[in-house]
C-alpha cells in the first residue's frame, strides 16, 4: 500500500532508548521492504531541540545505513 500510494515508511531510531534496544522496523524487515521498493525517512522522536541536537549524528548514520541496504540490493 505504501508503494502504491508513494508513501514513505519511518525508520525510527528511538527504539535504542527502550528495552528493545534497536531501531524499528528491524534490519530483517527493512531489508525486505527495500527489496519490495519501499522508501523511508528517519525519525528520532525528538520532541525538544536539545534532544534533537544530540541525535543528529544518529540520524545521519541511519540514512547511511538505509542507503547501504539499497546499494547492496542494486549490486
Amino acid at each position: 500500500m505504501c508503494i502504491k500510494n508513494n508513501m514513505r515508511i519511518e525508520y525510527n531510531i528511538s527504539g535504542e532508548r527502550f528495552p528493545i534496544g534497536r531501531p524499528f522496523p528491524s534490519k530483517l524487515v527493512m531489508s525486505q521492504l527495500v527489496k519490495e521498493g519501499c522508501k523511508f525517512y528517519v525519525g528520532s522522536d525528538s520532541h525538544s531541540l536539545d534532544y534533537f541536537e544530540n541525535q543528529i549524528t544518529k540520524v545521519k548514520d541511519a540514512y547511511v545505513y538505509l542507503n547501504s541496504i539499497k546499494n547492496q540490493l542494486l549490486n
